[in-house]
């Protein structure tokens, strides 16, 4: 049956040993509401698993949780499948566009489910804040976490030197190994180093990162969060969409930085290269099965994997079809004629309720095919659209982001607009410069903003 996961501080759950180690929980947090149990009362999301016999080894690095079940506002997203990361692993998360993917993982980061506190897992779900902060800073301070890291491996040798059990003094001393592996990965002398070069490689110059996060806009503050994500280096990194908001440059550099990930990696994306670059697993979320299939590559890979599963399904789903139609007309033939053969049609029968007892297999749904057709416009003259010697700048003191642009759009032209994020964005979102930017011809056209 399953159990909704309560929160807990725990770092072991069995045996005279979790005594000691219960130690290094803490303070009493039992009346503090966990974020799954916020996640629950105002979101409406809630996830139950299956009860295991045996305890979850506290330090492992790998996350096997069976038979989850998660809903949301009461309708089930995912029913009774098994949740599966396993370290060193990239994780590519698909499945339809509003099938959950997102609320599921805010499960997982909030922890609904068993994740031992061995794993430190951080989602990255909302932009750094508005502060007077600068965006280096924002990114490799971390001194509350590195603080409490120090503290836990100064209770774990107290522990280490006052118990006398062997079995408790390795658990110890494995995890009492991966607190110092996490201080290294946040040593101060380094920090500010390798948190300007991730946040150069999302497109912040050396004057922007000295800026204040106020002075960002929403996407630029998100690339700052991310920035930290990447910095903190946590065992499970969760990305809803990390490539949003980033230029192409910044998405490169992102594939290659994600692609060298030796932890565990759970992200989103609708980008088929940034998963073929990324991806070692595909998660397919089954909006047919409510299941999570698992496999192993790329998404290329995937691809041909999921065509040889639903190759295979399709002939056991045939083979079955075809026995239970003979088993039919048998019994449709023969159930009222000599008594031997309504005795062999009865067992017919009794077999046919075995199989349907047993579960048949299900004929493989292809994914929806979309057709998008654009009304013929008809002959028109040339240019359709075009731009002359435009300059733009926020202010008159402001520098120019660019400058006497100039280019012309007919029928049969298809052109990607390929820059940074900030001037591709002034663009297409500053609608109110567009009658400026535009030199319009006799004939009447819309443009349409996506």
């Amino acid at each position: 049956m399953g159990n909704k996961k309560k929160s807990s501080n725990s770092l072991a759950s069995n045996g005279t040993s979790d005594d000691a180690l219960s130690i290094l929980a803490g303070t009493d947090n039992s009346n503090v509401e966990s974020e799954a149990d916020r996640l629950g009362r105002e979101e409406h999301i809630i996830a139950t698993y299956a009860a295991s016999a045996k305890a979850i080894d506290p330090h492992s690095r790998d996350i096997q949780v069976r038979d989850v079940t998660i809903s949301f506002h009461g309708a089930n997203l995912i029913e009774n499948t098994d949740f599966v990361l396993n370290y060193g692993n990239r994780y590519g998360f698909i499945g339809p566009n509003g099938s959950g993917k997102s609320t599921i993982m805010k499960a997982i980061a909030a922890r609904a489910i068993p994740i031992q506190d061995s794993i430190d897992l951080y989602f990255l779900s909302h932009e750094y804040p508005a502060t007077d902060t600068p965006a280096l800073k924002a990114v490799y301070e971390v001194d509350e976490e590195r603080a409490q890291l120090e503290a836990d491996a100064e209770k774990v040798n107290e522990i280490i030197a006052e118990t006398e059990d062997e079995e408790t003094q390795t658990k110890l001393s494995d995890h009492l190994n991966l607190l110092y592996e996490r201080l290294d990965e946040l040593d101060a002398t380094t920090a500010e180093a390798r948190a300007s070069s991730i946040l150069h490689g999302l497109g912040f110059t050396k004057n922007m990162q000295s800026m204040k996060t106020k002075e960002f806009s929403g996407g630029w503050r998100m690339r700052v969060a991310l920035a930290r994500a990447l910095f903190l280096q946590p065992t499970c990194l969760v990305l809803d969409e990390p490539t949003n908001h980033l230029d192409m440059d910044a998405v490169f550099w992102l594939e290659d930085y994600l692609a060298n990930w030796n932890k565990m990696l759970l992200f989103v994306s609708h980008s088929q290269d940034f998963m073929n670059t990324v991806c070692t697993h595909i998660i397919r979320l089954n909006e047919h099965t409510k299941k999570l299939d698992y496999y192993t590559g790329n998404f290329d890979s995937y691809v041909q994997e999921r065509k040889i599963r639903d190759e295979e399904q399709q002939r056991k789903y045939d083979a079955e079809q075809r026995d239970i139609a003979e088993i039919k007309d048998f019994i449709a033939r023969f159930g009222h004629g000599t008594v031997k053969m309504v005795r062999q049609a009865q067992s017919r029968q009794k077999l046919l309720d075995k199989k349907l007892e047993a579960g048949l297999t299900p004929k493989p749904v292809p994914d929806a095919l979309w057709d998008f057709s654009f009304p013929d416009p008809g002959e028109l003259p040339t240019p359709v659209l075009m731009v002359q010697d435009v300059s733009f700048q926020y202010n008159p003191t402001a520098p120019l982001l660019f400058s006497h642009v100039e280019f012309g759009i007919d029928l049969e032209s298809r052109i990607a607009l390929v820059g940074t994020y900030r001037l591709l964005k002034i663009y297409f979102t500053c609608q109110n410069y567009i009658s400026n930017f535009f030199y319009r011809s006799q004939w009447s056209w819309k443009i349409y903003f996506c």
